[in-house]
């Protein structure tokens, strides 16, 4: 995963689910689950979950 942050690593951004099957997966609720991805994107520098994908690839943190 990413490895900025574990709560955060949980909101894998590989995999095709939304915010809401997230937010049920991880006993969270939605906006949890969009605070973490914006925090996610900000440490990229992106502004949405492909780039962030893309970002996270470029960088190594994905393989």
């Amino acid at each position: 995963m990413l490895g900025l942050d574990p709560r955060r690593d949980r909101a894998d951004l590989t995999q095709r689910v939304g915010v809401r099957e997230a937010a049920r997966r991880l006993f969270g609720s939605e906006a949890t689950i969009k605070t973490h991805l914006l925090h996610i994107y900000d440490k990229l520098g992106v502004r949405d979950r492909a780039a962030a994908v893309g970002e996270a690839y470029k960088r190594g943190l994905l393989y």
